[in-house]
């Protein structure tokens, strides 16, 4: 139990020490793409306040936070679809 307890506690150092820098390829959400998925979700299915999205940001460990400021909740495969191909 011993060692078990020491190999998460390094475990979860290791992790929780990496730098991940923002891969610069990928686009930085804009007032256009909130408006785009405005148009094609409820309002209630497009998300932007930080505190519900939160819970969402971090994963099941618990050891990684995303910084995500967007969360989109589409009912139907539909808009499923319509989101994918916007950010394709």
């Amino acid at each position: 139990m011993l060692t078990s307890g020491l190999l998460k506690n390094t475990l979860r150092r290791s992790f929780g020490a990496a730098n991940v820098s923002r891969n610069a390829a990928f686009k930085i959400l804009g007032d256009s793409d909130l408006s785009f998925f405005e148009s094609i979700l409820d309002k209630n299915q497009v998300i932007t306040d930080a505190d519900e999205i939160s819970p969402s940001n971090m994963d099941w460990t618990k050891k990684f936070v995303g910084q995500s400021k967007l969360m989109l909740k589409p009912k139907s495969n539909d808009e499923v679809a319509a989101v994918l191909k916007y950010c394709q």
